[in-house]
């Protein structure tokens, strides 16, 4: 377990953190510069993204590089958390697996797609967590197929889990296999953390944090698939992850039976999940997947005094704002009206 001195400092870090995201005007702000390089001169000036965009030049910033940098923030707070973390609990490791298991994915679609290594995607990688994860970014970065990609996983966890997707020779490996496969070992190894280290109130709310998730995904995956009519349910219930869910198996099959995106939502909305769904407006549909994790999240960050509740919740939010910004430069690039980008964002 963690010392009470680490985890009143975590949580108060943590805190302290949180009071420096982006608030209501700074939205209001962004929404309406009319380059990439304004909105990352105002985050450069104006925000907490100042430091990891010191050395940016602003009228040259590219919105790759820019996005890519809003990323770098969160790991770099991660990264300050974790010097508050004593003992031998495991459970703040979490994000680190979900960036191995990010990368890997990233890559794998690479395979899969047909394409050998790109050295310019090591660019894009979290190269400054390296001496964090268990494997090496470069050498991954490098393999030019699914095989030589194995060989850098030696050793690993991940070696074991992806080996048997290992594809014939001149096959491609089936991205969707292998996503299901990590995310399953991702969410069965935080499940156990959580019951490893926390009971009570704690482990009660640490669930529902990560249930709600694993839940979303599982209705992301319904929507998308959808969109492909060519879907039977029973294809579509194959690729869900498998159920540490509070939602019955019959609600997840009439959501998969379900004729459009617009109706499985509707389906959802009679479920636990009714109190995030009061407008049933369903015509921004990922927008109320994320809305929903927002909102929980929200809640938990404003109310616990759990330093492991407050870690989860903070890095949700943190990716929510990251999304709600690259959204903007999004809208930004291709020249959408501030009215319609601020329906995208989550707040």
């Amino acid at each position: 377990m963690l010392s009470n001195f680490s985890d009143t400092a975590i949580l108060t870090k943590i805190r302290a953190m949180y009071g420096r995201r982006l608030m209501p005007e700074d939205y209001i702000e962004l929404l309406h510069k009319q380059t990439v390089g304004d909105a990352a001169a105002y985050l450069k000036n104006e925000t907490h993204y100042r430091e990891v965009l010191s050395q940016v030049q602003e009228n040259q910033i590219h919105r790759t590089r820019l996005e890519h940098l809003v990323q770098m923030e969160i790991y770099r707070q991660y990264q300050r958390l974790l010097g508050f973390q004593k003992g031998n609990n495991e459970f703040y490791f979490y994000i680190l697996k979900d960036i191995e298991i990010r990368t890997l994915i990233r890559r794998i679609g690479l395979y899969s797609a047909g394409k050998e290594a790109f050295p310019e995607t090591i660019a894009s990688l979290p190269t400054y967590l390296e001496k964090r994860l268990s494997f090496d970014l470069i050498p991954l970065a490098k393999a030019k197929d699914f095989g030589e990609m194995l060989k850098v996983l030696e050793r690993t966890e991940y070696e074991k889990i992806l080996h048997p997707y290992l594809p014939a020779s001149g096959e491609r490996p089936d991205l969707t296999a292998c996503e299901l496969a990590l995310k399953t070992f991702y969410f069965n190894d935080l499940f156990q953390k959580i019951s490893q280290y926390y009971r009570g109130q704690t482990k009660k709310d640490l669930d529902s944090i990560f249930l709600t998730q694993l839940e979303l995904l599982n209705v992301t995956t319904i929507l998308r698939l959808k969109r492909f009519r060519h879907y039977s349910p029973r294809e579509i219930q194959a690729q869900l992850l498998p159920s540490h869910s509070r939602l019955s198996e019959k609600l997840w099959r009439q959501m998969a039976e379900a004729p459009a995106p617009e109706d499985a939502m509707r389906i959802l909305s009679t479920s636990s999940y009714t109190k995030y769904m009061d407008d049933k407006d369903f015509t921004y549909i990922e927008y109320k997947v994320d809305s929903i994790r927002y909102h929980l999240s929200k809640r938990f960050m404003s109310f616990t005094s759990s330093a492991p509740i407050g870690f989860a919740s903070f890095m949700v939010l943190c990716n929510m704002e990251r999304e709600n910004i690259i959204n903007i430069i999004e809208g930004i690039r291709y020249q959408v009206s501030p009215e319609e980008i601020e329906k995208l964002l989550i707040r």
